[in-house]
């Protein structure tokens, strides 16, 4: 038996939860999300293009806007957090592999350059 046979699933409170979040289209030959314990990564409107939000939504800095990493010129096949690491994201995409680290304060602006490839 299960100890979450009898467990709930309770919706957020709007504060506590980020509401018109411009998503692409779900592929299915890229995961649509990944999580560390510190943000949560997904496939934004425009394709090779992922938004990173910090998991907590009060330290999300950059209010009114979606903060992207440009991650390849196509479609992201596969992204992934590193498990040893909550703040390295890796992307595959374009036979191209490339590793981003995100501040601890999470994305302000939009990121463009890999820290290795």
């Amino acid at each position: 038996l299960s100890k979450f046979r009898n467990a709930t699933v309770q919706a957020a409170d709007s504060n506590k939860r980020y509401n018109s979040v411009g998503l692409a289209e779900v592929s299915p030959y890229s995961p649509s999300i990944a999580c560390s314990d510190k943000f949560i990564a997904t496939t934004a409107i425009s394709s090779g293009k992922i938004a990173v939000l910090p998991t907590d939504i009060s330290k999300h800095t950059a209010k009114g806007i979606l903060p992207t990493i440009s991650a390849h010129a196509d479609i992201a096949c596969d992204f992934s957090f590193s498990p040893f690491n909550p703040h390295l994201l890796a992307t595959a995409g374009d036979e191209v592999l490339r590793g981003w680290k995100i501040p601890a304060s999470g994305l302000a602006d939009n990121l463009t350059s890999p820290e290795f490839q």
